[in-house]
């Protein structure tokens, strides 16, 4: 119950830090004023021959493409699109035509700039700009007296100064717009590492508090690293386990941890798995794939369930064994097995059981002898 209180709270700070930036007010504004292109009754069969038609005039004219007859051409097909004139299923075509159509333009500006002289090419420029200027202010009314309006203000001796203080005016109201949930999220994390409410230190949770932007972003990088790091050494671990498939024990999930929040680099941790003699046996990219498995396997079936029920039932096996061996002529195995244990390991067993399947008809393992292993003898008779 309580990990479902401390998921539910960070997830409403999540939708409040999202609300306080306007993501939602931006997604709401753009979801009203966006406007569906239409479903015209020929399918758009009109709009795909208006499109060919352009670039098919574009590809004969060749070099005699001009910039005024490229960008003339580019403000018709924008002022289409901006009036929403091209069908539902040839919008997707409009750029794809664009980029065609300067191809073919770009292509007689590098033939001019190789072949062309210093005077033509500085006269093609000329019209190359007096063409975009016109084209601009046709589909966009207004645009080059703000460029100009733009460029004298950034002309001017105190804009980069002016600049600076709207950043810094900006931060400071998106710091005090959300310090109340960076205090709340500080909080839930020293709850979720200490299971206590109480605050041990409360001067140093109260500079992180003030910093807690930086303590926040600190504290997803050193997470990411150590996932990253803790993945890296379960992926080298696997590799050098005799099944692929078999999930690590408590030991060795403690180790892993333990060399993860640690500063050991991963090829140290390859050479520490080596000394102790543990060789690799499987390839990179399986043993990814199976760690990843674990991860994304719900943690009741990928970890051991304690024995809590009290539904326990006794089995007894009597093993007949020689009276030289222990000194006894029976040795009993009491076997406890909990109901609920058996259904998650039951459950895991079939997941392990289709992919190991599945793997071995897709990926047909080679069977190769490793080095350090020899091949088993034939088992020694204990008795003549």
């Amino acid at each position: 119950m309580k990990s479902f209180v401390v998921v539910l709270l960070k997830f409403t700070l999540a939708a409040l830090f999202l609300w306080n930036i306007g993501v939602f007010s931006f997604i709401s504004t753009h979801m009203h004023t966006t406007i569906q292109p239409p479903m015209k009754a020929d399918n758009g069969a009109g709009d795909r021959k208006y499109l060919n038609k352009k670039t098919a005039t574009a590809t004969a004219l060749g070099k005699k493409y001009t910039p005024e007859l490229y960008f003339q051409d580019l403000t018709d097909i924008r002022l289409k699109e901006k009036r929403n004139d091209f069908d539902y299923y040839v919008v997707i075509n409009v750029n794809p035509a664009i980029n065609a159509l300067n191809v073919i333009f770009h292509q007689n500006l590098q033939d001019l700039r190789m072949h062309g002289s210093d005077e033509e090419y500085k006269l093609f420029l000329d019209r190359l700009s007096v063409a975009r200027d016109k084209h601009e202010e046709t589909v966009d009314p207004g645009s080059l007296a703000r460029q100009a309006k733009s460029q004298a203000e950034m002309r001017a001796p105190h804009f980069w100064s002016n600049l600076l203080l709207s950043v810094l005016v900006f931060l400071g109201n998106f710091y005090f717009k959300n310090f109340l949930l960076g205090f709340a999220l500080l909080w839930i994390w020293w709850f979720q590492d200490k299971e206590k409410i109480g605050i041990n230190n409360p001067l140093s949770f109260l500079v992180c508090v003030l910093l807690y932007p930086i303590t926040i972003v600190s504290v997803w990088i050193r997470s990411a690293e150590h996932g990253v790091r803790k993945y890296a050494m379960s992926v080298e671990l696997k590799r050098r386990q005799a099944d692929i498939f078999s999930l690590f024990s408590e030991n060795e999930i403690s180790e892993i941890k333990k060399f993860a929040k640690s500063n050991l680099k991963i090829k140290d941790y390859r050479i520490h798995l080596d000394s102790q003699g543990l060789v690799r046996r499987h390839a990179l990219i399986p043993a990814m794939v199976v760690i990843l498995l674990l991860v994304i396997l719900p943690k009741s079936f990928a970890s051991p369930v304690p024995h809590k029920s009290v539904d326990i039932v006794k089995y007894q096996t009597e093993i007949k064994a020689p009276p030289d061996i222990g000194g006894s002529h029976s040795v009993y195995h009491s076997v406890y097995h909990d109901n609920v244990v058996a259904s998650a390991i039951t459950y895991q067993d079939q997941i392990f059981f289709h992919f190991n399947f599945i793997w071995q008809r897709v990926f047909i393992p080679t069977a190769k002898q490793h080095l350090g292993f020899r091949t088993n003898p034939d088992p020694v008779p204990l008795f003549n």
